[in-house]
C-alpha cells in the first residue's frame, strides 16, 4: 500500500529471471495502491515456471496505475505439471506487458512489450487477466500464447476496458 511516484523518471533495464509468485518491479499493487508515472525501458522479465503471475511494472494490480509505461520482453515458462488420479493438470502463468493480473484501475498507461506467453494460461499485451478496469491506454507490442489459451492484444481475459486499444499482432 502507499504512493510510488517515479516523477516520469525511467527505469532501463529491468531483468527479473524468477520462479516466485508475483513479478514485476512491484510483485503487487495493494487495493490501497497508487503507482504513478513509472517509465520501464528494455525490460527482461521470465518467469521460470507456470502457476504465476508475469508483468513488467507488476505481477498483480488490485489499486491504480497512472501514467505509466513498458517496453521489452515478458516472457512465460513451461507449465506447472500436478499429477491427478485421472491424468496430469497443467497450469500456466498469467503474463502481460504491465501487469499480469489487473483487479484495479489502470488509467493512461501504455506499453511496447513483446509478450512470449507461449505456456501462459492468460496473455495480454498490457494485462494478463482480471476483473479490475483499463481506461485511455494502449499495447503496441505482439502477443504471442500458446494453444488454448486466452490470449489478446491488449487483455487477455476479462476486465472493463474503456477508450483503450493494441496495434500488435496476437499469435496462438
Amino acid at each position: 500500500s502507499g504512493v510510488f511516484n517515479g516523477r516520469n523518471q525511467t527505469i532501463d533495464g529491468l531483468t527479473i529471471n524468477s520462479s516466485l509468485g508475483w513479478i514485476g518491479l512491484f510483485g503487487t499493487i495493494d487495493w490501497n495502491g497508487l503507482v504513478r508515472a513509472v517509465h520501464l525501458t528494455n525490460v527482461n522479465i521470465t518467469g521460470q515456471v507456470g502457476n504465476i503471475i508475469i508483468g513488467s511494472l507488476a505481477g498483480e494490480n488490485d489499486g491504480l496505475i497512472t501514467t505509466s509505461s513498458a517496453q521489452g520482453v515478458v516472457t512465460s515458462g513451461p507449465p506447472n505439471i500436478i499429477s491427478e488420479p485421472d491424468g496430469p493438470i497443467a497450469f500456466g502463468a498469467d503474463i502481460g506487458g504491465l501487469v499480469g493480473s489487473n483487479l484495479g484501475t489502470i488509467t493512461k498507461s501504455s506499453t511496447n512489450v513483446l509478450v512470449n506467453g507461449n505456456t501462459a494460461y492468460t496473455a495480454g499485451g498490457l494485462v494478463g487477466e482480471g476483473s479490475g478496469s483499463v481506461v485511455d491506454s494502449s499495447a503496441a507490442g505482439n502477443v504471442i500464447g500458446g494453444n488454448g489459451a486466452w490470449i489478446g492484444g491488449l487483455v487477455g481475459s476479462g476486465g472493463t476496458i474503456i477508450r483503450s486499444f493494441a496495434t500488435g499482432s496476437v499469435t496462438a
